[in-house]
Order: structure tokens, then C-alpha cells, then sequence
């Protein structure tokens, strides 16, 4: 997993001993995080491929992405904008995807998605209230993408982070499950 936050630390972003939970620490993060714009994220994608297609180790095509809370969302828009490359993209427990008045919100361009989306939601999720859910889905169907949601049942948001007050074994052992198809499937 590539360090979205490069540009503002080397290393680890969170101190040892800390938690990104942590209120001394969180400002930090989410100052970072206000410079990943579109744009920036773009050129990461970018980097991102060249990177893979230079390192031996790695197969020849196309790929699948991951992401957990913000980082849902740049899975999303990098099958979006690399829809030749990207042959899978999922997400979990992924945060404001589809912001009724946000223009950079990823739903704005999951038209041109290629690859096959799954999305497992917490029920439970401030971060990703229902009416976020249903808008997600309604442009992915219009479309024409072939996705899938799934509602994790009493899991909250960050059900995946084994460290995080949220963790739900069961939930994360069912995100494991899917994901392993979804790439299984695909690549």
C-alpha cells in the first residue's frame, strides 16, 4: 500500500505509540488528507501504474484496487480513470462516496468503470448514511457497471481495523471472503 500522505511525511504519519484515533494526532491527518484532491490523487494513479508496470515481480495487465474509509473512494476513481487497467475495485466500510453537493464526490465519474465494483458497507456508518448508499448504487446501475453493495449487518465504520474500537471479527472475516472472490473472479 503506497503512502497517500508522501507528500507531507516520509516514514510512518502516525508517531509510535499513537493511534490515528488519537485527538493530537487526527488534525494532522486530516490536513494531509484536504490535499488529496482530485488532482493530486490522479497523478498517484499514474505513478501508481508506472510503478507496477516497471517492477519484475509483478504480472503484465490489469489489476485490482482496495481501499478502506477515504481510500474507498480512490478505488473508485482510479477504475474510473484507468477502466482499461482496472479490472476489480472494492471498498470497505468507504467514507462519503456519493455527497449530494460535492462535485468531486467519486460518484460524479463511475461511468466510465470497466471492471467489476464490490462495496461492503457498515451498517452502521456515519460516515456513509443510507441515502449516500442508494445514490452510489442508482449511478452505478445507470451505468451500467457491474457492482455489487453489501450491507454488513451491526458493523460500524472501520469494522476491518483489528486495533479499532469498531473491529468486528465477523464482518472483517466476511470482508476477507469477499474480497478473495472478487479478485479470484477477476484477475
Amino acid at each position: 500500500m503506497p503512502n497517500v500522505y508522501y507528500r507531507n511525511a516520509r516514514g510512518p504519519v502516525v508517531p509510535e505509540g499513537k493511534s490515528f484515533r488519537d485527538p493530537d494526532v487526527r488534525p494532522t491527518l486530516f490536513e494531509y488528507a484536504g490535499r488529496l484532491t482530485p488532482e493530486a490523487q490522479s497523478r498517484d494513479f499514474v505513478a501508481l501504474l508506472d510503478c507496477i508496470d516497471s517492477e519484475a515481480e509483478f504480472a503484465d495487465g490489469q489489476v485490482g484496487v482496495v481501499g478502506y474509509c477515504m481510500t474507498g473512494s480512490f478505488a473508485l476513481r482510479m477504475a474510473a480513470e484507468h477502466p482499461d487497467r482496472v479490472a476489480a475495485a472494492a471498498g470497505f466500510h468507504s467514507a462519503r462516496l456519493a455527497g449530494a453537493d460535492d462535485p468531486y464526490s467519486p460518484v460524479q465519474v463511475v461511468g466510465t468503470i470497466e471492471g467489476r465494483v464490490y462495496l461492503g458497507h457498515a451498517d452502521q456508518d456515519e460516515l456513509l448514511p443510507p441515502e449516500q448508499i442508494a445514490r452510489l448504487d442508482e449511478a452505478l446501475a445507470k451505468a451500467g457497471v457491474h457492482f455489487t453493495t453489501e450491507l454488513y449487518k451491526g458493523a460500524a465504520h472501520g469494522f476491518t481495523a483489528k486495533d479499532a474500537p469498531a473491529y468486528d471479527a465477523i464482518a472483517d472475516a466476511l470482508h476477507h471472503k469477499r474480497l478473495a472472490m472478487l479478485l479470484e473472479e477477476t484477475l
